[in-house]
């Protein structure tokens, strides 16, 4: 059945975080408010120690200022939460990090640079 196959496929290469490092909306919300913030010209990560302890979480914030269309800002989320994945066995445990795009990233490379600059 070609349906069935296409929706495999896509399920494959899907660039989602796992649920044990998303972080939800009130802890986002708890880690904007006390967190600690580090910038770089691209991106501003702030982070939290997690009182749990758990697996490192994250939160990607792209605002309607960085493009109006919602795909340009679900491609940049894609392209962080690629890049973060690829560096979770490097990131600390009990970290909970947002991260807030300031200004485009189109590519992976330069996401990937952004990205270990700020979480490493």
């Amino acid at each position: 059945m070609p349906g069935g196959a296409a929706l495999g496929a896509s399920a494959s290469r899907c660039n989602m975080l796992p649920k044990t490092n998303r972080l939800p909306r009130p802890d986002v919300k708890a880690v904007m408010r006390y967190g600690r913030r580090r910038t770089l010209p691209h991106a501003t990560l702030m982070y939290r120690k997690n009182p749990a302890g758990g697996p490192p979480r994250f939160a990607c914030v792209v605002s309607t200022t960085i493009d109006k269309r919602a795909t340009v800002r679900n491609r940049i989320r894609r392209l962080l939460r690629e890049s973060i994945q690829k560096l979770l066995p490097e990131i600390p445990r009990g970290v909970d990090g947002v991260i807030i795009v300031r200004k485009k990233l189109m590519s992976l490379r330069e996401t990937e640079v952004g990205i270990r600059g700020l979480v490493l």
